[in-house]
Protein backbone atom coordinates (compact mmCIF):
# COMPACT_ATOMS: atom_id res chain seq x y z
CA UNK A 1 0.00 0.00 0.00
CA UNK A 2 2.76 2.39 1.08
CA UNK A 3 4.99 1.93 -1.41
CA UNK A 4 2.26 1.88 -4.43
CA UNK A 5 1.21 5.33 -2.74
CA UNK A 6 4.35 6.94 -3.05
CA UNK A 7 5.19 5.73 -6.38
CA UNK A 8 2.01 7.33 -7.52
CA UNK A 9 3.28 10.81 -6.00
CA UNK A 10 6.73 10.59 -7.04
CA UNK A 11 9.00 8.48 -9.29
CA UNK A 12 11.91 9.63 -7.65
CA UNK A 13 11.99 7.57 -4.75
CA UNK A 14 13.06 4.29 -4.26
CA UNK A 15 12.89 1.68 -1.09
CA UNK A 16 14.94 -0.22 1.49
CA UNK A 17 13.53 -4.31 2.39
CA UNK A 18 11.12 -4.19 4.94
CA UNK A 19 12.06 -3.72 8.63
CA UNK A 20 12.06 -6.70 10.47
CA UNK A 21 10.21 -7.42 14.00
CA UNK A 22 14.03 -6.77 15.75
CA UNK A 23 14.09 -3.20 14.22
CA UNK A 24 10.79 -2.12 15.05
CA UNK A 25 10.91 -3.62 19.01
CA UNK A 26 14.23 -1.50 19.15
CA UNK A 27 12.13 1.77 18.35
CA UNK A 28 9.63 0.94 21.37
CA UNK A 29 12.44 -0.40 23.51
CA UNK A 30 14.60 2.71 22.77
CA UNK A 31 12.35 5.28 22.79
CA UNK A 32 9.43 3.96 25.05
CA UNK A 33 6.89 4.72 22.34
CA UNK A 34 4.54 2.49 20.04
CA UNK A 35 5.09 2.98 16.96
CA UNK A 36 2.02 4.83 15.03
CA UNK A 37 -0.01 2.58 12.99
CA UNK A 38 0.61 4.31 9.96
CA UNK A 39 4.18 4.07 10.12
CA UNK A 40 4.46 0.50 11.21
CA UNK A 41 2.31 -0.41 8.16
CA UNK A 42 4.92 1.36 6.07
CA UNK A 43 8.27 -0.30 8.22
CA UNK A 44 5.62 -4.14 7.13
CA UNK A 45 7.05 -2.78 3.29
CA UNK A 46 10.16 -0.78 3.42
CA UNK A 47 12.90 0.05 6.24
CA UNK A 48 12.74 3.78 4.89
CA UNK A 49 11.88 6.16 1.48
CA UNK A 50 14.82 7.64 0.02
CA UNK A 51 15.33 9.79 -2.79
CA UNK A 52 17.81 9.61 -5.73
CA UNK A 53 20.21 11.13 -3.59
CA UNK A 54 19.76 8.26 -0.71
CA UNK A 55 18.22 11.39 1.23
CA UNK A 56 15.42 10.18 3.54
CA UNK A 57 12.10 11.00 2.82
CA UNK A 58 10.93 8.80 5.69
CA UNK A 59 13.69 7.89 8.00
CA UNK A 60 14.87 3.92 8.62
CA UNK A 61 14.47 2.62 12.09
CA UNK A 62 18.08 2.86 13.24
CA UNK A 63 18.06 6.63 12.52
CA UNK A 64 14.85 6.95 14.49
CA UNK A 65 15.99 5.68 16.81
CA UNK A 66 19.35 7.62 16.81
CA UNK A 67 17.87 11.39 16.02
CA UNK A 68 14.94 10.96 18.20
CA UNK A 69 17.51 10.45 21.54
CA UNK A 70 19.86 12.67 20.25
CA UNK A 71 17.13 15.22 20.39
CA UNK A 72 16.01 13.82 23.40
CA UNK A 73 19.16 14.38 25.23
CA UNK A 74 21.36 17.11 23.73
CA UNK A 75 22.12 19.64 26.90
CA UNK A 76 22.56 22.50 24.28
CA UNK A 77 18.99 22.22 23.15
CA UNK A 78 17.56 22.61 27.03
CA UNK A 79 17.60 26.11 27.55
CA UNK A 80 16.57 27.04 23.94
CA UNK A 81 13.78 24.61 22.80
CA UNK A 82 10.94 22.66 24.56
CA UNK A 83 11.07 19.35 25.48
CA UNK A 84 11.47 16.90 22.33
CA UNK A 85 10.75 13.84 25.34
CA UNK A 86 6.93 14.07 23.89
CA UNK A 87 7.26 14.08 20.27
CA UNK A 88 8.15 11.15 17.97
CA UNK A 89 10.48 12.38 14.39
CA UNK A 90 10.10 9.99 11.77
CA UNK A 91 11.52 12.40 8.69
CA UNK A 92 12.96 16.00 8.30
CA UNK A 93 12.60 18.41 5.75
CA UNK A 94 16.77 18.95 4.87
CA UNK A 95 16.85 22.50 6.71
CA UNK A 96 16.01 21.28 9.79
CA UNK A 97 12.63 21.22 10.23
CA UNK A 98 11.43 18.31 11.39
CA UNK A 99 7.72 16.09 10.96
CA UNK A 100 6.92 14.27 14.40
CA UNK A 101 3.76 12.47 16.24
CA UNK A 102 2.93 13.51 19.48
CA UNK A 103 3.46 11.28 22.31
CA UNK A 104 0.12 10.70 23.83
CA UNK A 105 0.68 8.30 26.33
CA UNK A 106 3.84 6.14 27.28
CA UNK A 107 4.25 2.35 27.07
CA UNK A 108 5.37 2.12 30.40
CA UNK A 109 1.70 3.64 31.29
CA UNK A 110 2.88 7.16 32.70
CA UNK A 111 2.47 9.93 30.94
Amino acid sequence: MWKEFVKYISEEHHFKDSATKFEIAQIKKELNVELPDELAALFNETNGVFDNWNYPLVWSTSQIIQDNLFYRNFEGYRDIYMPFDDLFFFSDTGNGDLFCYAILKCTNGAG
